[in-house]
């Protein structure tokens, strides 16, 4: 193993970055291919090697990212394959400033043609890495589609103002807030400075206390005054989809128009999985279909590693490695970086909870699916409409938020986000529940989930907040997913179109997706809120929604259910 610490590359507009390089020993005379990431977390890598035992060596970075993935540094060398990890401008060791995606493109195409110009590299370069580093993999090859030859975007976003900034036209509050605070303080540590105390950290904490006291303009206009948290005023200042969010987002047109294979991981509790469900859509419709690999488990945005560390335990199987993905990946890469062919990849491969199996698709959405109707009624869910009308009032007072618990989610510690059981929130008073009677036979729920309902509100506007839950005959009621919408952007996120109060109007919530077994006796539940607090702003007004059921107002969830539960048949016992 060839390691090189520090290595410098000059920017086009003469910033050096710096980074880490790991090779084979024979690189020197047969080039490899290269697998980069570029990440703004490097101050935070001392940190994480601590905290898994390993030495805190100048390129610790490598093996870190490599782990990530569920393998070894070894591994991937010997394989045959070099590794280069980069920070991103204006962090960690790489000079100039950073600002939120500022310079990624430029940066990702300058770093990609300094690779060519090495003679250990093979002129081969593939992207990989989570998050923000899946971030950077699209700007590099929306900039130039021949920059890399393959990715690998684990965790990642598509279109920031619903994704990332905000969702349904509802602003995301902890995440905005948290991840901006942190690469304030990450900058002023680099710098040997402390913390500062008008940006205080809610990470490791519960958030709401701090957000309780402060509105998310109050927080962008402090954290504007450092140039890693510029963006937040940005973000406050867009509160619709315009232009400055069309330059953000991955565009699905060029999406569509890129020849580059995929391989894409996600989780069920992971706030990014509608993006990557986009990415994937889009490049699967493109010349590179053939190329594009979906991978779903039951993991939160920040461990794919590990289980849950509370709410559901959904075993030893659950895991990265016991998905097999860690091998998938690498056979990704042999395939793409070396042009040896190991063996057949699948397409989709999804971890079906409930009944706590990988299951193996050929595209998404999956084949074999029919659309199920359950329509709400009084407390209740069922396959058919009730000829009464009725409304369900939902209550939102702002000095008492309905709750986040659980989910997708990222912020607070490890155990916020995931299976939680939802008992909590349904006890709020913000919180109504329509349920379905036990199901007499198991069925699947595997794919897209929406929300379709019809209702009106003492205001001109009023936010909708759903959860779909699997209830056990205990009385645990498992979030699987959620939706949220602004109900003036009913119309599309780049308008707004103001209620008119007490009249009823139709709205669909996109609740992303899931894939899950309710077996016999349990139930299935969905929960509707004006507030999901911390998660997202909570409406400053009071405000009473109603949701409309019935034959003249038929609010219903759209399920995607499998054919593999005989989905003609049993789930249309099952839900009777």
């Amino acid at each position: 193993m060839i390691v090189s610490p520090n290595v410098e590359i000059a920017a086009r507009d003469g910033v050096v970055l710096r980074g880490d390089v790991a090779r084979p020993d024979d690189s020197d005379r047969v080039p490899v291919p290269v697998l980069l990431q570029r990440s703004p977390y490097g101050a935070q890598r001392s940190g994480v090697a601590r905290l898994f035992g390993l030495p805190d060596e100048p390129w610790i970075a490598l093996p870190l990212a490599v782990g990530a993935s569920g393998m070894t540094l070894e591994d991937v060398l010997g394989a045959g394959f070099a590794v280069v990890v980069v920070d991103c401008r204006g962090t960690h060791r790489s000079d100039g400033t950073f600002r939120w995606m500022a310079s990624e493109a430029k940066d990702g195409v300058d770093v990609v043609a300094w690779l060519n110009e090495q003679p250990w590299c093979s002129g081969e370069v593939m992207g990989f890495g989570g998050s923000y580093a899946s971030a950077t993999q699209f700007a590099t090859i929306l900039a130039d589609p021949s920059t890399l030859c393959a990715i690998s975007p684990w965790v990642a976003p598509s279109r920031p103002d619903t994704d990332m900034a905000g969702r349904g036209g509802i602003p995301i509050y902890a995440t905005t807030y948290n991840w901006a605070a942190n690469r304030v303080n990450d900058a002023l540590v680099e710098a040997g400075l402390p913390a500062r105390d008008d940006i205080p950290l809610a990470e490791g904490t519960d958030p709401a206390p701090l957000l309780s006291q402060h509105t998310l303009p109050e927080l962008a206009a402090v954290l504007a005054t450092a140039p890693e948290g510029a963006h937040v005023v940005d973000w406050v200042s867009h509160p619709t989809y315009d232009d400055y969010w069309r330059l953000a987002e991955y565009p699905e047109p060029a999406l569509r128009r890129l020849a580059v294979p995929g391989f894409h991981v996600a989780g069920w509790y992971d706030l990014f999985l509608g993006g990557t469900l986009r990415n994937v859509t889009a490049m699967s419709r493109g010349p590179a279909r053939e190329h594009q690999h979906l991978v779903i488990g039951p993991w939160t945005h920040v461990d794919q590693m590990g289980r849950i560390p509370v709410g559901h335990d959904f075993g030893p199987g659950s895991t990265l490695t016991g998905g097999g993905v860690p091998a998938m990946q690498l056979d990704f890469w042999r395939e793409h970086g070396l042009g040896v062919r190991v063996g057949e990849l699948p397409p989709v491969r999804l971890f079906v909870m409930g009944s706590d199996e990988w299951r193996d698709y050929s595209q998404w959405p999956v084949p074999d699916t029919r659309e199920v109707d359950l329509y709400l009624a009084d407390s209740s869910l069922s396959p058919t409409v009730t000829e009464a009308t009725g409304a369900t009032a939902v209550q939102h007072d702002p000095a008492d938020p309905a709750p986040a618990v659980g989910g997708q989610i990222l912020y607070g510690p490890p155990d916020f986000p995931g299976p939680h059981d939802q008992r909590p929130a349904e006890a709020h008073p913000g919180v109504v529940s329509f349920t379905t009677a036990p199901f007499s036979e198991a069925f699947e729920v595997v794919g897209p989930v929406l929300l379709r309902c019809w209702v009106s509100a003492d205001a001109t506007d009023a936010d909708l907040h759903a959860v779909l839950t699997d209830v056990a005959p205990d009385g645990t009621s498992r979030i699987l997913t959620d939706g949220v919408l602004r109900l003036s952007r009913r119309v599309g996120l780049d308008r707004v179109v103001p209620l008119v109060p007490g009249q009823p109007v139709e709205v669909e919530v996109d609740l992303w997706a899931t894939a899950n077994t309710f077996l016999q006796g349990h139930s299935l539940r969905l929960n509707v809120a004006g507030a999901c607090f911390p998660r997202y702003v909570a409406a400053p007004d009071p405000v009473t929604l109603h949701v409309h059921h019935g034959r003249e107002y038929p609010s219903r969830l759209v399920l995607p259910v499998t054919a593999s539960t005989d989905a003609g048949r049993t789930s249309a016992r099952a839900l009777s």
